[in-house]
């Protein structure tokens, strides 16, 4: 066996082996699941709906995955949904596309776009789950998410919060499940490389301009001072210590 096919295989490995962690550790997974995978197009989003497929043709116990994309037609965001109905049905996942027009105020979209579009999206997102009596939705975000969202809840907000591997919603008819969430970006990106996925297909014209990315610039300095810098903020927040802060 070449080097690179033990690497390829490791790649591989490493991201099973960490959604399994998060399934086993947060109970994300119980028979007769009906399970939404909110595809956006990108990588991550597709990697998490593929092991999902996977685990439900070979796990020992019966769920169902399906996949929606939501689009919103009055805001500049786009995919190839070609490809999308190629990728799940590769998979023989139902793929729906859900697209609907929002009242905005075009000065704020241009201010805020980012909040405004994740927000609208996961509303509908979370309504289609709830109108087809899906009772787990399931997202792609992972470990560098979780990181930048807590710095910018922390420097934006005020606040120490993130994003957790399993949330009670609707007075716990429905639960939110990141399986990917002990993954780096780096792993989920490598594994896609191996899988021979297609570059991300999604654009939009604000992408370079959220505040999301602007965290993320900041992190990149901090890595420079300590290249484990992301590893320790996500450990930080099970590693909380109440007698030494000031409330």
């Amino acid at each position: 066996m070449s080097k690179q096919i033990k690497l390829d295989k490791k790649a591989i490995n490493q991201v099973q082996q960490a959604i399994d962690k998060a399934i086993k550790k947060h109970e994300l997974l119980h028979e007769g699941d009906k399970i939404l995978v909110g595809v956006s197009g990108g990588v991550d989003s597709l990697v998490l709906l593929e092991n999902l497929a996977h685990k439900q043709r070979h796990y020992d116990i019966n769920f169902l995955v399906e996949a929606v994309h939501i689009n919103l037609e009055n805001i500049p965001y786009s995919v190839n949904k070609n490809f999308l109905v190629d990728f799940c049905g590769k998979f023989n996942v139902k793929l729906t596309f859900f697209e609907k027009k929002i009242d905005i105020d075009n000065d704020k979209i241009t201010t805020n776009p980012c909040f405004i579009c994740s927000w609208n999206r996961r509303k509908l997102l979370f309504n289609y789950a709830k109108e087809n009596n899906f009772n787990k939705l399931a997202l792609g975000h992972h470990k560098d998410d979780a990181v930048e969202t807590f710095m910018m809840n922390l420097v934006y907000h005020g606040s120490i919060s993130s994003l957790p591997a399993k949330l009670k919603m609707f007075s716990g008819r429905m639960h939110l499940i990141r399986p990917m969430i002990y993954l780096t970006k780096q792993q989920i990106t490598e594994y896609a490389r191996v899988r021979e996925y297609k570059p991300d297909i999604k654009t939009c014209s604000f992408d370079e301009k959220t505040s999301r990315r602007k965290m993320l610039s900041i992190i990149d300095q901090m890595q420079k001072f300590n290249p484990n810098v992301k590893q320790n903020i996500f450990k930080a927040m099970n590693n909380i210590f109440d007698e030494y802060l000031p409330y």
